[in-house]
């Protein structure tokens, strides 16, 4: 069986929506058209914003949300990338 990058995330974000967790999906630019300096500083308003704000938008859906909670997932460069942010 052969699985590509879209066929991944569509199953993870199944079984994470199966499992009750919020999905927060971050684009960011690669290099080298964004700089590594760049990369980090969006990287970590992503992870500011979701911080700050998610805990709020989710409670105008409805719905609650453990925010003491961060779950950080990602391949290759985002994985690298998720893991500098937090």
């Amino acid at each position: 069986m052969r699985v590509n990058r879209d066929d991944y995330s569509h199953v993870l974000c199944n079984e994470l929506h199966r499992l009750n967790y919020v999905f927060c999906s971050i684009n960011y630019g690669l290099l080298p058209e964004t700089s590594v300096t760049e990369l980090l500083e969006h990287l970590n308003a992503a992870a500011t914003w979701i911080r700050q704000n998610l805990c709020q938008e989710m409670e105008k859906k409805s719905v609650k949300v453990d925010c003491s909670k961060l779950l950080v997932l990602g391949q290759s460069a985002g994985g690298w990338g998720g893991l500098v942010a937090v």
